[in-house]
């Protein structure tokens, strides 16, 4: 279950809790083995009388996940970087545009995502972030041709113009004076006003379904900050949003709220979310659901399915309730 090894360095350190970390990979991915590598000589450590009763916490929550967890939503990485749930979003893992980030702005505040190294023929939505390849541009596009819905981020829609994909649009930017958005139903959110100067690019585009409009402090249209664009028998959503840039800012009730609204809009819906704070996972398997608590403090909330009472979850703590 648990493999050590000691190793002089290493590239990634956790600046966070190691065994709440192991803990969410565990109930995230289903996997047997995790392994730590260590920085220090073992028999120099107390790390050895830690060890047994981690190893029976990891089996008792792999007892009860019994299975994958799935989801409406998966980020598409396009390649073999294996089962690994990173929540520790300040540290890029030695990339500008780490697809990772998208995945951790999603899931820390409530939502179900997995992670793909292929699109699944069955899979509803997709989502992709930071630097996409040729070759995953075009799976996208016949993902969404037979009928699925693909979101790409900034980063993802410039490298979908140069690729040149199938759906027609232009993105600039980035406009560093953005101050808020109309949504399709005439709402405003002032999401965007804290998101970072190089972290918004408009979209321009001649025929988008739906689409949300961003105005800069001067109350002018800078462009769309999201559009839905139909393609074939299914979707593309573009954000105007550079995911890797915008990091703790969409930590908030409001970021949850666009993505709901988003999916939506084309069909797509969560069997279960977690409402309440950020900052709190919740990994769905179709049983049951495995809540995990990354703030400092206790926090209580509830989950979307109804029937269910509030739950209290400790700082730090992995809560698995069933469904």
């Amino acid at each position: 279950m648990l493999e050590i090894t000691s190793v002089p360095a290493i590239s990634y350190r956790s600046a966070g809790n190691v065994l709440l970390e192991t803990k969410a990979v565990v109930a995230a991915t289903a996997q047997e083995t995790v392994h730590w590598a260590w920085t220090e000589e073992l028999d120099k450590t107390s790390l050895g009388e830690f060890i047994g009763p981690v190893k029976e916490e990891l089996t008792s929550i792999l007892n009860e996940i019994s299975e994958s967890p799935s989801s409406p939503l998966a980020l598409y990485i396009g390649n073999q970087l294996g089962p690994y749930t990173p929540i520790n979003i300040s540290t890029s893992y030695g990339a500008t545009h780490d697809p990772m980030t998208a995945y951790n702005i999603i899931s820390l505040v409530g939502l179900p995502i997995t992670v793909v190294p292929t699109i699944p023929y069955n899979q509803p939505s997709i989502l992709c972030s930071g630097y996409i390849s040729r070759e995953m541009i075009i799976k996208i596009d016949m993902y969404v041709q037979s009928g699925g819905v693909a979101i790409i981020d900034a980063k993802a829609a410039q490298c979908y113009k140069t690729y040149d994909g199938r759906v027609d649009f232009s993105i600039s930017g980035p406009v560093s004076l953005h101050r808020y958005e109309i949504g399709p139903s005439g709402e405003r959110d002032d999401m965007m006003s804290e998101c970072l100067p190089d972290s918004i690019f408009p979209i321009h585009s001649k025929n988008p379904e739906h689409y949300w409009t961003g105005y800069d402090i001067s109350n002018g249209v800078t462009g769309l900050t999201t559009a839905i664009i139909s393609l074939g028998k299914g979707e593309l959503i573009i954000l105007g949003y550079d995911l890797s840039r915008t990091n703790t800012v969409l930590l908030r009730p409001q970021w949850q709220k666009r993505m709901l609204d988003m999916l939506r809009i084309v069909g797509v819906q969560f069997p279960v979310y977690w409402k309440g704070p950020a900052a709190v996972q919740c990994l769905y398997n179709g049983k049951q659901v495995a809540l995990v608590n990354y703030n400092s403090n206790p926090v209580s909330g509830r989950l979307s399915v109804s029937g269910k009472e509030d739950i209290d979850i400790e700082p730090f703590e992995l809560k698995i309730v069933k469904l």
